[in-house]
């Protein structure tokens, strides 16, 4: 395991926060809504993601090296499992904990993707190599 691609892997992974929060405008065909949405979320919601990257997405990674997981699965249950953890998070504050939208599963999509980015990333020189 490259300590380098553990470093880019924290650093790229976040990027699919605002790539995921921004995809619903493309249900419409509005690419221009798109990009828009997409400078606004990278803004706003990039920042938030690299803090929750430090706060759970860090203690995660020590986990997952601890239990030396590194399946597809693994990283994609962790990922959704972050995300829904983020969402009540950031439902507190509004004291909203009851209500429950479709909206909510961008928080768990927005996770589960940006858990795959970072193991793809972090282990493709050790995927490539056979172990």
């Amino acid at each position: 395991m490259n300590r380098w691609r553990i470093i880019l892997a924290f650093i790229v992974a976040p990027i699919v926060v605002p790539l995921v929060f921004s995809a619903p405008v493309l249900i419409h065909f509005h690419v221009l809504d798109f990009l828009a949405g997409l400078i606004m979320l990278s803004i706003y919601a990039l920042p938030v993601a690299y803090v929750f990257e430090l706060l759970i997405g860090v203690p995660a990674w020590i986990l997952f090296r601890i239990f030396r997981l590194k399946s597809l699965v693994a990283f994609a249950v962790g990922g959704a499992a972050i995300g829904l953890l983020v969402d009540v998070i950031m439902k507190i504050p509004s004291r909203s904990l009851c209500d429950w939208s479709l909206g909510d599963t961008l928080y768990v999509l927005a996770a589960l993707g940006s858990a795959l980015v970072f193991r793809a990333i972090a282990f493709r020189a050790t995927t490539a190599q056979g172990g």
